[in-house]
């Protein structure tokens, strides 16, 4: 994860900018927990993010809640986004809050286990397990 100061020393005064006006607004709205766990540390909640690898060529997705369990599986790579002027060349795919990733490098094994995630039986099994 890059911080502010990080950001700034790599040549990306803009970004160092957004990422010290999000520094604030924590502080600001969190109040004295924020003391206990800055922005960076509840964005990698239990290393949430830092424990997921970019390199890897697949990533199987499937859903932290919902009535159905269902999965697919994205291949990693380096697209091109644009915002404004800029441009940035991605890393892979991130797995935020409400999905569970897998990565892997074999395909294969990436199909087999989105194909068993999203198997009738399989969500038959996990419908007592799930909350209400």
């Amino acid at each position: 994860m890059v911080r502010s100061e990080e950001a700034g020393s790599r040549g990306s005064p803009y970004l160092r900018r957004w990422l010290q006006k999000a520094e604030r607004t924590w502080k600001e709205k969190r109040g004295e927990k924020a003391e206990k766990m800055d922005i960076y540390a509840r964005l990698d909640y239990q290393k949430g993010l830092t424990s997921q690898n970019p390199s890897t060529k697949s990533k199987v997705l499937y859903n932290t809640s919902g009535t159905y369990l269902v999965s697919c599986v994205v291949q990693n790579g380096r697209w091109p986004v644009s915002i404004n002027a800029s441009t940035l060349k991605t890393r892979g795919v991130v797995a935020d809050a409400k999905v569970y990733f897998y990565d892997t490098d074999d395909e294969e094994q990436a199909l087999y286990i989105c194909t068993f995630l999203n198997s009738p039986i399989i969500d038959k099994l996990v419908k007592p397990m799930q909350s209400r």
